[in-house]
């Protein structure tokens, strides 16, 4: 309990028994976006007993790049122009690539390295566990390999790199895509993760970009999911109308009986005389309940007092559909959250708190 390791992402997995995490929150590095320092390069692919002969890769920067010290800050024009090229190494050898994740330099090329990630989390995920997947997409570029070997151009660059520059590349959706067809991951939902303080953007020829999915992603078709412990409680006044039911459409309706034809319990008419009951008025008293009728009333469940409702007649009726609060639903609005100063620089995008708790 309460133990952080530390450590390369795919050396850590590897030492974890298989069918031992319940629940996976993460975001990757997106491709392209962001240079984390020589620290975070790392060997990926080709035979670990090469002695490897590296030749330099040198891609030039890509557009909307970025070194600034946390996401929630955007650096000026003259601090994005000092940015350097990105250098990178491909093995003459074994074909293996040396360099950080996120900046490969076609998007195929991080594809593959995060379905090895995506491969193990789903080897220690339980059967019964969940997994969020935080992933946005950025815009391409017209960048290519000019200086990469012709046999890594056939062994790697398989398809053409992403070079039309001013589209999205989609990079969260592919990789979503070939978890689902190459690795049997059950996507369950894509929740919109809405900024309302998203940063303004100068661009004048399209809308700014407001938000992130998270993709919520399983392995089993029976998995662990308690819907009630993030339920959004119903309003007082909400509660309070739950007594007084929508009246059901056709039919000679007998108080507190069933209809056998389609079993429905209609006792629930009696809610009406129980508020009429209330009432100062003396009109139409054979309507009204009786004391003793209205102390069984009370007596029952909460749940068993709330407004039915038949054949979809009713739309306030579905709000009500589970006493304890009304289903969050796939489009959370919570604010971005900078990372505290004496962690600036450490992590460029640390999760709002009230993102994670109702994944947890």
């Amino acid at each position: 309990m309460n133990r952080v390791i530390c450590g390369n992402t795919l050396t850590v997995l590897k030492t974890m028994p298989d069918k031992s995490v319940d629940c996976i929150v993460t975001s990757p590095p997106y491709w392209g976006l962001r240079d984390y320092g020589e620290d975070t390069k790392t060997v990926w692919n080709g035979d670990k007993d090469c002695q490897h002969k590296w030749i330099k890769h040198i891609q030039p920067k890509r557009r909307g790049s970025t070194d600034a010290k946390s996401s929630y800050e955007r650096p000026s024009r003259k601090e994005t122009q000092k940015l350097k090229d990105i250098k990178t190494d491909f093995c003459q050898k074994c074909g293996a690539w040396y360099g950080q994740l996120g900046l490969e330099p076609t998007l195929d090329l991080y594809l593959e390295h995060l379905l090895q990630i995506t491969a193990e989390l789903k080897r220690v995920l339980k059967k019964s566990g969940v997994m969020f997947w935080n992933h946005g997409t950025n815009y391409g570029s017209a960048i290519s390999a000019p200086n990469a070997p012709i046999l890594l151009k056939e062994r790697i660059f398989k398809r053409p790199a992403i070079g039309i520059s001013k589209c999205l590349t989609l990079q969260n959706w592919r990789l979503i895509l070939r978890m689902i067809d190459e690795q049997g991951w059950r996507l369950r939902n894509s929740i919109i993760w809405s900024k309302p303080n998203a940063m303004p953007s100068s661009v004048k020829d399209r809308f700014t970009n407001k938000y992130e999915p998270v993709f919520m992603l399983v392995k089993n078709r029976k998995y662990h999911f308690d819907l009630d412990a993030v339920r959004i409680p119903h309003k007082e006044s909400s509660i309070e109308r739950l007594k007084y039911p929508i009246v059901a459409y056709g039919g000679n309706l007998k108080i507190g009986r069933f209809n056998r034809g389609h079993n429905i319990d209609l006792s629930h008419k009696f809610n009406y005389r129980v508020r009429d009951s209330e009432k100062k008025s003396e009109q139409c008293p054979q309507f009204k309940a009786t004391k003793e009728e209205i102390e069984r009333y009370k007596k029952r469940r909460p749940d068993e007092k709330r407004m039915h409702t038949f054949y979809g007649h009713s739309k306030r009726g579905k709000e009500f559909e589970n006493i304890k609060g009304k289903n969050p639903g796939d489009l959370w609005t919570i604010p971005t959250q900078p990372c505290p100063r004496e962690f600036r620089g450490i992590h460029f995008a640390t999760f709002p708190g009230k993102l994670v708790e109702p994944m947890i």
